[in-house]
């Protein structure tokens, strides 16, 4: 949704288009901060927790730690709300230009209402996936996506909302991923194997695992936040290069081209996670470390692929989502160092996706808090500010960063003993 965002609200018909995409990106730059990837983070712990009760057949703890998911995000979500109805108030005072901080506080307004629909959605969806069951999510995200692409044009160039267009389509696509997962589930009532007596009677079972809950959801919500929030403040950081408006137009321009591609990858992740998870639940380390590796190799081809097609088409790529010639001819050029970025996501992307089948959120935490916080921004604020090399010189930090957190993913994991996770885990 962030990669469509910023190509309806780019190419906008207006001389303000620069400012709208700004206000489009700091909303959703806001919105990430404050908001889904806490959620996301929080409901991470049932990529440890799921798999391993399905690989177990411990089916009904899937609905107790369903429930537990349903107690953290429910009252996570009311702070995330009023932070994002401040949205404006808040981006002035980290020094975002004035017209472009009115601008994302309105997009914020209309966006913050896809929260509620779009936390339940992810807890279904992360229950079924330890279930397995994969492919019918990913019909739905395709047809919740296609919507966004169609109501968005519709909005954004048939109505009078003009950039907010945009946001409004939004929140109709996310409620719509919880629409057709309910409808999914009357269809097929795999639920009633997570709650055997009924969907209302394991509440007072969760509360006393929450606990264990939350040991999983801190440190894999750190984990995510670890890495998501190293982008957003990228972003800002753009935003006090010179020419600040050009230069957070090209920079949110590449990171919603590093997201839509991350996208991609992170269904790998997902799905070595679950794998990995099942495997032990299920008592078998070695199935789970050929999981990892077959992971490791499936990623690595495909991640070669990618960065010849950046190459190729990296004149072509920032004409999706940006019109002002300036800008595009900017982020041409820094796409050759954004494709080499995506090569060392990617397989750092994998990496994480065992550690969390693992249940080894805390190590990753620390993984990413190091690779980002320590050597990743530093780096980009010496290479873009220091050197004067611009938005090219964040985007060669965080290439720095993140290939330093994938060697030690990957340093960490080859020393693993398996089977001591595996008996740990039982």
């Amino acid at each position: 949704p962030g990669f469509v965002s910023v190509a309806l609200v780019g190419h906008l018909d207006s001389p303000y288009t620069k400012e709208y995409v700004d206000a489009a990106a700091f909303s959703m730059i806001f919105l990430n901060l404050s908001a889904t990837s806490i959620g996301f983070g929080l409901a991470s712990a049932l990529d440890t927790l799921g798999p391993q009760a399905v690989g177990a057949r411990k089916l009904e703890m899937l609905g107790v730690y369903f429930h537990c998911a349903l107690i953290i995000l429910g009252l996570a979500i009311v702070p995330m709300m009023v932070l994002n109805y401040n949205a404006s108030w808040i981006l002035l005072k980290v020094h975002i230009d004035e017209y472009v901080a009115q601008l994302s506080g309105e997009y914020s307004q209309v966006t913050m209402w896809m929260l509620p629909p779009l936390f339940l959605y992810e807890i279904i969806k992360k229950t079924l996936q330890a279930n397995e069951i994969v492919n019918p999510m990913m019909y739905i995200a395709t047809i919740s996506n296609i919507s966004y692409c169609v109501v968005g044009y519709i909005f954004c160039y048939h109505t009078n909302l003009g950039f907010l267009g945009a946001a409004y389509a939004r929140v109709l696509s996310n409620s719509m991923l919880l629409f057709l997962a309910l409808i999914y589930l009357q269809w097929n009532p795999v639920y009633r194997e997570w709650w055997p007596e009924g969907i209302f009677t394991h509440w007072s079972r969760s509360l006393s695992y929450l606990w264990e809950y939350t040991r999983f959801g801190i440190p894999a919500l750190l984990m995510l936040l670890m890495e998501s929030w190293a982008f957003e403040v990228s972003e800002f950081m753009s935003g006090w290069l010179p020419n600040a408006v050009v230069a957070t137009s090209v920079h949110s321009g590449l990171i919603s081209i590093a997201a839509f591609v991350y996208s991609l990858f992170l269904g790998i992740s997902v799905a070595t996670s679950i794998r990995v998870g099942n495997s032990i639940g299920e008592k078998a380390p070695d199935e789970a470390k050929t999981i990892a590796i077959a992971s490791y190799i499936i990623t690595f081809v495909s991640s070669v692929v990618i960065v010849i097609i950046f190459y190729a088409t990296r004149s072509f790529l920032p004409t999706l989502f940006i019109n002002d010639p300036i800008s595009i001819a900017n982020a041409s050029y820094v796409l050759g160092f954004v494709a080499i970025f995506e090569m060392t996501d990617a397989m750092s992307a994998v990496a994480q996706g065992i550690c969390r089948g693992l249940g080894w959120q805390s190590i990753g935490a620390i993984v990413n808090a190091i690779a980002y916080y320590v050597i990743g921004i530093p780096l980009g604020a010496v290479f873009g500010f220091w050197l004067q090399l611009g938005v090219e010189g964040l985007w060669i930090g965080l290439t720095i960063g993140v290939l330093t957190g994938f060697i030690t993913f990957t340093i960490v994991l080859t020393r693993a003993n398996w089977s001591a996770i595996t008996s740990v885990a039982q």
